[in-house]
């Protein structure tokens, strides 16, 4: 499993939970609770420091050196927590680092590309109660570069009805022109029987109502 902090808005000390689920019956779910402390780069805070602290293999770059500091009083010994993805493998020069000391790890990637950036991160034990762990993030660049997000349709603005240049009113009517009712009760207005009047009656009928 693996969780990832949002280190470009976040800074500090940062916590976050992982739910986990099962088909356990007594327990059908289990909250794992993480925490991680957040630096500036170039980190000038931390007990251990790296450098580089962050790794991108390519076909032109496929190996790196990453210096380990020890600015704690107390020794560090630097164990790998879990394997690296993607073909990456990393070893320690001296896994004891004395106060005051360094070492060096190596990484090197072989492998296939992916077709996309693949994203991953280094994680080593210290033993340090201070800093338990710290993590490397690495990539391995893709074919196709960084996989896309997805699309987002194109906001549309809404539509205006722009003002009549000439002035004119809605419903006005021009010489020569029919007069258009304005709504439709002066299409639908009620006519009386008793006005109706037929000035020629057809053949063969009688006037109604009658004179």
């Amino acid at each position: 499993m693996e969780l990832i902090f949002g280190t470009k808005t976040s800074k500090g000390k940062v916590s976050k939970n992982a739910r986990i689920s099962c088909n356990d019956s007594v327990r059908a779910a289990v909250t794992i609770d993480f925490s991680a402390n957040i630096v500036f780069n170039p980190d000038t805070v931390s007990n251990v420091r790296l450098s580089p602290d962050q790794l991108v293999f390519s076909k032109d770059k496929a190996k790196f050196s990453v210096k380990v500091d020890n600015f704690d009083t107390s020794e560090v010994r630097l164990t790998q927590v879990g394997p690296l993805l993607d073909g990456v493998s990393a070893k320690i020069k001296n896994q004891k680092i004395k106060s005051g000391k360094n070492t060096t790890m190596e990484f090197a990637w072989k492998g296939v590309p992916p077709e996309y950036d693949a994203n991953h991160v280094a994680t080593f034990d210290t033993g340090l109660k201070g800093l338990p762990r710290f993590s490397i993030p690495y990539t391995v660049t893709g074919t196709k570069g960084p996989k896309p997000g997805p699309v987002i349709p194109p906001k549309t603005s809404p539509t205006v009805v722009k003002p009549n240049p000439n002035g004119e009113k809605p419903g006005a009517t021009f010489p020569g022109q029919p007069k258009v009712a304005p709504n439709e009760k002066e299409n639908l207005q009620k006519v009386s029987p008793d006005s109706v009047k037929l000035e020629k009656p057809l053949p063969g009928t009688q006037q109604w109502p009658p004179k």
